[in-house]
């Protein structure tokens, strides 16, 4: 998956649903690993459950606490990207 973003309130949106759909079936933990494109900037995320493993920018590693929660998780990334 490669989609280009450029609004970081959208951005966020949709990182978090895609977070949140993979707590929906508890019976199938899966690891998901997803790149985007953020005003020139190469994000690459990989999470398991609830658990984000790697986030990365432009190659530089900006993981943090990797079990958060919903909101902390939001406010990181924004506060990575800008």
């Amino acid at each position: 998956m490669l989609e280009k973003y450029n609004n970081i309130d959208l951005f966020i949106k949709d990182i978090n649903k895609l977070r949140l759909d993979n707590t929906k079936n508890k019976y199938v933990k899966s690891w998901y690993f997803y790149t985007w494109i953020f005003n020139n900037k190469h994000i690459a995320i990989k999470w398991y459950w609830t658990w984000l493993q790697i986030f990365r920018i432009n190659n530089i590693d900006h993981s943090n606490n990797m079990d958060q929660k919903i909101n902390d998780f939001k406010k990181h990334i924004k506060k990575s990207l800008i």
